[in-house]
């Protein structure tokens, strides 16, 4: 292409330029065009030709480069400008007129098209940094400035709200570590006999096969016998259900319980009394299990399942009481069936979850014997108790009488089974300290033998610990707050110390400057209220001057 850059200068005395299609020369491929308006200058090319003026137009193999520093010089000779400096040129970046013809194809060429586009860039600079520096200029800046500034203190004041609501009410997490016990603590055993009532109790007391319906309590013989009696009397005791028992080979090493239930009549609880150092089969729970009484007394009352003569084995943590309604509270009980002349290895697992103890939204107890299904269970029966007047053997720990009649009963039994209480009266959080009990059935065999047999135990001192803690404290907040305040409005400590320094200065100059202003009205007013008085003084001790006319009369006379 044809770069023709030359031009007449114009009156005030800036240069401009053009861009014309290439026009291929007679005879020549790439040339150099005349300069107009410029004093003629040297060419040379391959062969050591030179060619100057009008009669510029250069062969093939001429080189039409025109070099940097002979443009700069032409440009200094014909306007008087000296270029050493050129922000003060007051020219625009295509300013420079220069007329060549350039060939694509011929690196210097190139070279010097990218050689003048720097020295337009570098003039144009200086004209940018001449707008910048205006009053119209400086102004728009301000603004700028300001809008930005307001951005970025409306941002950290977002910022700052929320890191200070985590920090008063931090988020609370969870992290999962895998330990090994030096000591094991085995859980809790409740044992349920599947066919829990013995039907020659209940046809002597005029209930039907199914105690769970309400009406046939209509009919029971409150006359004759007491709630507590039939319990005692229709359901399992634990010399009728439990055989041999033991932890670790001592039987003393284990606490025995027994509650009623109403559909599983009576349970048997094992807790233990101390804790092993070692794992293995022979140092675990190790339980024998019998059918007492006559085989005509089973009956399908309660609850049955596979297991139709065999036991419910519950497992749960020690300090919780196993409830039949205890699938209610939030509370896990892991439950095995083991039926007659059976023999059952169990492996246990534990997980603990320990819950973050909140004060002010009361989370969880962190007392160890609590039990949320003591607590939710006391609740709910209370409830009913309260409602009906009565309580029945099956709502242990509530402070009213047994029912003693038929309708109190009825009524009871029904509110019981269908659940009729009001959860939201019982405020029972979780314990601080929550233990959970995976067991896996390892063997399951028949023996020939009356009796079954449960052995509970640990393969491995491993332990899964769940624990929550607080994901924001103090030294986030610290890093968030220097982010925020860092990054969006560029301040650091060392920033505010030189800022309190520099209010702390402006406080104490406008203190001086006001004891300043204050003492100098003080002299001001010493100053009046002192000349006041000397020229009241002055007055007192002058003589009274003549009167005019008596002076006239005087000389006169």
């Amino acid at each position: 292409m044809l770069l023709d850059l030359a031009s007449p200068l114009s009156s005030d005395r800036r240069l401009f330029c053009r861009v014309l299609p290439i026009t291929a020369l007679p005879g020549a491929r790439c040339g150099c065009a005349p300069v107009s308006g410029l004093p003629s200058v040297r060419y040379a090319d391959k062969k050591g030709l030179n060619t100057s003026g009008k009669d510029n137009i250069i062969g093939n193999t001429a080189i039409a480069t025109l070099e940097l520093w002979e443009v700069l010089q032409v440009v200094e000779r014909k306007q008087g400008y000296h270029l050493t400096n050129p922000p003060a040129l007051n020219i625009s970046p295509l300013d420079i007129a220069i007329s060549t013809r350039i060939c694509p194809g011929k690196p210097e060429h190139l070279f010097f098209v990218l050689v003048m586009l720097g020295l337009a860039m570098a003039i144009n600079c200086s004209s940018l940094a001449r707008i910048w520096r205006t009053p119209t200029c400086g102004r728009f800046k301000l603004l700028a400035r300001l809008l930005v500034l307001s951005c970025c203190g409306v941002v950290v004041t977002i910022q700052l709200f929320e890191c200070f609501s985590k920090l008063f009410n931090p988020p609370i997490s969870s992290y999962t570590t895998v330990k090994i016990n030096e000591t094991l603590t085995y859980p809790a055993i409740t044992i349920c006999r599947m066919l829990p009532y013995k039907s020659t109790i209940l046809v002597k007391h005029n209930l039907k096969r199914n105690i769970r319906w309400a009406a046939d309590w209509s009919t029971f013989p409150f006359e004759n016998t007491t709630l507590q009696q039939f319990w005692e009397e229709a359901t399992y005791g634990f010399n009728e259900t439990i055989y041999v028992y033991a932890l670790n080979y001592k039987p003393l090493n284990v606490a025995t319980e027994s509650r009623m239930n109403l559909l599983s009549g009576q349970c048997h609880t094992f807790k233990p009394q101390t804790q092993t150092t070692e794992s293995g089969v022979d140092v675990g729970y190790a339980l024998t299990l019998r059918r007492g009484g006559n085989d005509n007394d089973d009956n399908d009352v309660g609850e049955t399942n596979s297991c139709n003569n065999g036991w419910m084995v519950y497992i749960h943590s020690a300090n919780e009481v196993w409830m039949e309604n205890a699938s209610h509270a939030k509370v896990q009980a892991e439950s095995l069936c083991v039926d007659q002349h059976q023999e059952l290895y169990v492996r246990l697992n534990v997980d603990e979850f320990n819950i973050l103890d909140n004060q002010r939204a009361k989370r969880c107890v962190p007392d160890p014997n609590y039990s949320l299904t003591q607590c939710e269970n006391t609740c709910h029966w209370s409830q009913l108790a309260e409602k009906y007047g009565c309580s029945a053997p099956f709502m242990p720990g509530i402070d009213y009488q047994h029912c003693s009649n038929g309708s109190n009963m009825r009524l009871l039994v029904r509110d019981f089974m269908n659940k009729r209480w009001n959860d939201s009266q019982c405020v029972c959080p979780s314990p601080c300290n929550n233990v959970f009990y995976r067991p896996y059935v390892v063997n399951r065999r028949v023996v020939d033998s009356q009796y079954s047999q449960v052995y509970i135990f640990f393969s491995s001192h491993l332990l899964i610990n769940v624990r929550e803690h607080y994901a924001y404290d103090w030294s986030l907040f610290i890093a968030d707050l220097g982010g925020s305040l860092g990054f969006l409005l560029g301040l650091s400590v060392i920033g505010l110390i030189n800022l309190l320094e520099r209010l702390v200065e402006t406080a104490l100059s406008f203190s001086e400057r006001r004891q300043y202003l204050g003492s100098r009205v003080d002299d001001m007013r010493v100053a009046v209220i002192s000349s006041k008085s000397q020229a009241h003084t002055t007055q007192k001790s002058s003589p009274p001057r003549p009167d005019i006319h008596t002076k006239f009369e005087h000389r006169h006379t």
